[in-house]
């Protein structure tokens, strides 16, 4: 069996690796750019335990992603940086929904706890206009490159071809189902295509005319640094977020992951930190963060995400045969990747994963 992967970000290289130790399977990687030059390099890279709103069934997801993350982290071939979580409630309503998390989060196995208002200071954000805060020791970041050269390098060493600056055009097609992948170079034959194209993921669902809601989100980051404390990973009601860098760095994002706030993007487009970000960020580190107040701007980018309405990613075979679908991370693709790799790998080898359910293409 042939299968031909498009996309070489995380989803689509932890597949190849997970795919290419599969007997009788062979894998093709498509990447229209460099390994990782899409979404993933734009991402903060981090992998969440944490949910506001516990599901055991997506709890079973990281903890499925993270039997492959967590040997790689305790033999020392990845590295991954522990800081913990905090998410900070800006309204009483919210705040109730937090303290409400704290015990279905214990239940799952993590040391949740809650963290009042005059506490917040201790991880470097201010008290003042905020309710609290959701705490999660668990969470960390990896390093985004290594990431991607570790399942390149596995994907490679078990006899997958990995093509680089080769952008799929078409997708072809017959009564059966797909046939092969056409590039701008090559006609790459197939028995089964996987779409893990991240933003361009609408643009090769159009290619054998699959249909699956999918709306991208603008994700500026601006790196700083000068801050006088490290800070944790800290996601504010507000929807904006920092995670610190080195020991006196950090990024200041916007974290947009709800389908209402997105719209479909030419993902080709290029995009750049507006001033108004910049204008917004300084004003909420001065009000939320005073650790960040007095730090310097000294990098910034854009990624897009992809989101879906329900916040889960979209995986599985899709309407047209032998035309799967990995896509719709929504903000959490270096979290879920290996375990959306496990669940396509059971599918395309001719099995089924029960994680596959709450993923399925046909729940749109």
């Amino acid at each position: 069996m042939h299968v031909v992967i498009v996309g070489g970000g995380i989803v689509g290289m932890t597949l190849a690796a997970a795919l290419a130790t599969e007997p009788q399977t062979e894998v093709t990687l498509c990447e229209r750019d460099v390994l990782g030059g899409g979404t993933t390099s734009a991402s903060a890279a981090i992998f969440m335990t944490q949910q506001p709103r516990p599901e055991a069934s997506d709890d079973a997801v990281r903890k499925l992603s993270w039997e492959t993350y967590g040997p790689l982290v305790a033999d020392g071939a990845l590295s991954f940086e522990q800081v913990g979580r905090l998410t900070v409630a800006e309204t009483n309503a919210y705040a109730a929904d937090l303290r409400d998390a704290v015990e279905p989060l214990r239940e799952l196995g993590y040391d949740a706890e809650w963290v009042d208002a005059d506490a917040l200071s201790k991880y470097g954000v201010a008290a003042a206009d905020h309710e609290g805060a959701l705490y999660t020791p668990e969470e960390g970041y990896f390093d985004v490159d290594e990431l991607v050269e570790h399942f390149a390098a596995e994907a490679r060493a078990a006899g997958a071809e990995i093509r680089t600056d080769e952008a799929v055009v078409d997708v072809q097609t017959d009564d059966a189902g797909v046939t092969a992948v056409e590039t701008e170079s090559a006609v790459v034959n197939a028995d089964a295509v996987v779409n893990a194209a991240g933003p361009w993921a609408t643009r090769v669902n159009d290619f054998v005319g699959v249909r699956t809601p999918l709306r991208h989100t603008v994700g500026p980051i601006l790196v700083v640094e000068g801050a006088d404390r490290e800070v944790p990973f800290a996601v504010f009601e507000s929807k904006r977020y920092v995670r610190p860098v080195g020991s006196d760095g950090a990024y200041v994002g916007k974290y947009l992951t709800d389908y209402a706030d997105g719209e479909v993007r030419d993902p080709d487009a290029p995009t750049d930190v507006l001033d108004d970000f910049h204008d917004e960020a300084e004003a909420f580190l001065e009000a939320s963060v005073p650790a960040l107040t007095d730090t310097t701007v000294v990098d910034e980018w854009v990624g897009l995400r992809t989101v879906t309405p329900d916040g889960r990613p979209v995986v599985g075979e899709s309407a047209v045969p032998g035309f799967y679908l990995a896509v719709g991370m929504s903000g959490q693709g270096v979290t879920l990747a290996p375990a959306v790799a496990d669940v396509l790998s059971a599918q395309l080898t001719g099995g089924d994963h029960d994680l596959a359910e709450p993923m399925t293409p046909g729940r749109f």
